[in-house]
């Protein structure tokens, strides 16, 4: 994906959690780097985020993991906790929120090949809905989106993690970036 956006557009920043094992991690870098000479990590200064964003830098997010700090979303039937950092960056700095995915469709000699697919943006809430609810609404949203894709390509989903069993409703009420 990242490929593909900086043939397409140029200007785009790939946002990744570093690894937990030091030794993998400079690998995993340089690796990204070779794909996007933008990288920033999850843990990055926000405001460097949205400077990027302002000029006219796109950023990549993978917004389909477990956040323990995240926001509360229905998904695949199920209340998950989910990260709102894209829709977060999105609602703050006025940026679309345009899901992405990719699909493997097969082989041509010795080339993967893939359908990706640019999903329309999603609409923002009104300009007056206070930033909890806001972000919550985006996240669930882009969350909408992504089941409607898994459903439909199952095969097309890998998930390594456990997904359904980190979270309890009842455990705690979720806290908005």
């Amino acid at each position: 994906m990242r490929v593909l956006h900086t043939l397409v557009d140029g200007h785009v920043a790939g946002i990744y959690r570093k690894a937990n094992n030091p030794y993998i991690e400079p690998a995993i870098n340089r690796l990204y780097r070779s794909f996007s000479p933008h990288m920033v990590t999850s843990a990055d200064d926000v405001r460097g985020m949205l400077r990027m964003l302002g000029n006219g830098t796109s950023l990549g997010i993978l917004s389909d993991q477990h956040n323990s700090n995240g926001v509360e979303v229905s998904f695949m039937g199920q209340k998950v906790l989910a990260p709102s950092g894209a829709a977060f960056l999105a609602w703050r700095s006025g940026a679309a929120l345009i899901p992405v995915s990719c699909r493997r469709t097969g082989s041509h000699k010795n080339a993967v090949m893939f359908d990706v697919v640019i999903e329309p943006p999603i609409a923002p809430p009104p300009a007056d809905t206070p930033r909890q609810e806001a972000v919550m609404l985006l996240t669930q949203n882009y969350y909408s989106i992504l089941e409607k894709f898994i459903i439909h390509h199952p095969d097309s989903w890998f998930w390594l993690h456990a997904r359904f069993s980190k979270y309890t409703p009842s455990a705690r009420a979720p806290a908005v970036g």
